[in-house]
């Protein structure tokens, strides 16, 4: 983790084993779920603790961390996060996932709703299109069950996740905004890292009024309690 960040590492205790996290910040919460390349403090927590108590989840054998026996799924992970927000936060949240992160979170939010506030997808993986890119076909089959104000976010040279799948995953998300970051590949925080975090903390900052309204108001109800 990166020097200086100023976030802690934690364990929490839940009913089926433990599971690290970093957490940072003061304000309303929000969690941020980490890809395949495992938990970093990128530009969007980081900007993010400014204004939230940001959580950062270490999926079960990421970064020295054991499994949990039993849990062998995506969806048995989304279930193990559902209850981390239940033990440690006690309400619905903000979601931000990158890659597989993304698919971690999008399944979240498929089987527990009330768990979130509102939804970022970055780059999100298992929607692939062609041999060469995953597809997870239960997901894809559920997604328009995600009731959550959603911003998918795709890299204008993103070579992994292609632009036919989040269109796609824009025509199946009822309430939800595609935007491709200019010049972003798949890594968009590390190649756009400006951008990409003040897209994210805007979204949840004003809600619907985000693009719509250009003002700074946040959105009814964003309060640090």
């Amino acid at each position: 983790m990166q020097e200086g960040s100023g976030f802690i590492r934690k364990t929490a205790k839940l009913s089926r084993g433990a599971m690290d996290y970093f957490t940072a910040g003061n304000g309303p919460d929000a969690i941020y779920l980490h890809g395949a390349a495992g938990p970093q403090i990128g530009a969007v927590p980081l900007r993010m603790k400014q204004k939230f108590r940001v959580w950062l989840p270490i999926i079960p054998g990421f970064d020295g961390t054991p499994g949990v026996e039993g849990v062998t799924t995506i969806p048995g992970i989304a279930d193990l996060l559902a209850e981390f927000i239940d033990q440690l936060i006690g309400k619905p949240c903000e979601v931000v996932g990158h890659s597989s992160g993304a698919r971690l979170a999008a399944w979240l939010a498929v089987l527990h709703p009330a768990k979130i506030e509102q939804l970022v997808l970055m780059a999100p993986e298992g929607f692939g299109y062609g041999t060469a890119q995953p597809r997870d076909e239960e997901l894809i089959a559920r997604i328009g069950e995600i009731q959550a104000h959603t911003l998918i976010l795709g890299g204008s040279r993103d070579e992994r996740v292609a632009a036919q799948a989040v269109q796609a995953l824009k025509s199946r998300i009822r309430r939800s905004q595609l935007l491709y970051v200019y010049d972003a590949a798949h890594a968009m925080e590390a190649d756009q890292p400006e951008r990409v975090a003040s897209l994210v903390e805007d979204f949840f900052v004003r809600g619907d009024a985000f693009i719509v309204n250009a003002g700074s108001a946040p959105r009814p109800g964003l309060t640090s309690e």
